[in-house]
């Protein structure tokens, strides 16, 4: 059988691919050669004559030879590619299983203090309408207080329309004054815990959608474990036996072909790894739709 050589360049690539299709068009037409020859025989020879025997086991002999030849280099040609463009199926090994329960753990753990978090908001939050129900009272007594200045301002008016009272003009004033500045203040003092007590709500909403979206990840993270469990432990026979024949196939390359490695990049990428005295790589792009390479590199970095 004719050795395979490994390709340099996208060139001797295609000069491979050409002989193999010269290889089929030989196989064709020494068939074709072979049927002609039998049909060139004389038909008046006598039947088994020992001529005619040993012509027919020549004939026979040449095809059987040029057919074997031909089929050796055409199968080993196609298995090469075969075994090049192949992916291997997909794997999930320990290490995966434990970064999935790793990454549990951490969410379980934010989750934890977020829930802690929102309890000391709704303990805060109480407190503040705790504040605010005094500050009402507060309110309360301070419009009353007010009622009662303002019916002492009558009541001044009334004094200075008679002249009759103790309390000056200037007096009354300073007390209303000092009261309308208390007022103000309460007032400023009320407006304040509202303000903080908006803001403990919007944080408490906050932190709830963040708890919220928490749940959803553990319960992905849950889901995607379980997922990662199953497929783990109930493996289809067929996929580890299609896999068990890919890396028969691999090794077989590298044996025959100085391959020292496949590397999956991805679907679609490739990368094939020469031994010496080769000592470079080849990656291949290619398109899964349409089933062709799309791209090849040949380079000699490592």
């Amino acid at each position: 059988m004719q050795a395979l050589n490994r390709p340099n360049d996208l060139e001797e690539t295609a000069r491979q691919c050409d002989e193999l299709r010269h290889l089929r068009s030989d196989l064709n037409e020494n068939q074709r050669s072979y049927q002609e020859k039998i049909r060139t025989i004389p038909s008046n020879r006598p039947p088994y004559s020992k001529a005619y025997h040993i012509e027919l086991e020549n004939y026979k002999k040449y095809f059987h030879d040029n057919l074997e030849k031909n089929f050796m280099n055409h199968y080993a040609k196609s298995n090469f590619l075969q075994c090049m463009f192949q992916e291997p199926p997909a794997h999930i090994n320990q290490q995966i299983l434990s970064d999935t329960e790793a990454a549990n753990q951490t969410l379980r753990k934010n989750l934890q203090n977020y829930t802690s978090n929102i309890n000391k908001l709704k303990n805060s939050i109480a407190e503040t309408a705790n504040l605010i129900k005094k500050d009402s009272a507060k309110s309360a007594e301070i419009e009353h207080a007010l009622s009662k200045v303002f019916a002492m301002e009558v009541e001044i008016n009334r004094m200075k329309k008679s002249s009759h009272s103790d309390m000056s003009v200037e007096e009354a004033m300073d007390i209303l004054a000092k009261q309308s500045e208390d007022l103000a203040l309460i007032n400023k003092q009320v407006n304040d815990t509202r303000d903080q007590v908006d803001d403990l709500e919007w944080k408490v909403q906050k932190k709830r959608r963040e708890r919220d979206a928490l749940k959803e990840r553990l319960a992905k993270v849950a889901s995607l474990k379980e997922t990662t469990i199953q497929s783990s432990s109930e493996r289809d026979p067929q996929t580890e036996r299609d896999y068990k024949d890919y890396k028969k196939a691999v090794e077989l390359c590298k044996s025959i072909h100085c391959v020292e490695s496949f590397d999956n990049k991805s679907y679609s990428h490739a990368r094939i790894i020469f031994a010496q005295p080769y000592d470079a790589i080849l990656d291949i792009q290619i398109n899964l739709q349409k089933d062709v390479i799309t791209n090849a590199n040949v380079s000699h970095e490592f």
